[in-house]
């Protein structure tokens, strides 16, 4: 699969995902305690933050071998 096919895919398993929240009304979604939605956001960060830091230690040992 190509670039182009998957960014096909990942767009309409998106919409797809968007368009079933969208029609479900407010009052039948779960009610989301903010402060766990900010706890969530915090460690999605942090493990944004890792990964990028694992990305650099590998840059770095690609460069020592060369």
């Amino acid at each position: 699969m190509n670039l182009s096919e998957l960014a096909t895919v990942s767009s309409k398993v998106s919409s797809e995902s968007l368009g079933s929240m969208a029609e479900e009304p407010m009052s039948k979604r779960p009610k989301v305690n903010p402060l766990e939605e900010n706890i969530a956001s915090i460690e999605r960060d942090k493990l944004a933050l890792e990964e990028a830091k694992l990305n650099l230690e590998r840059k770095k040992i690609r460069i020592r071998k060369i």
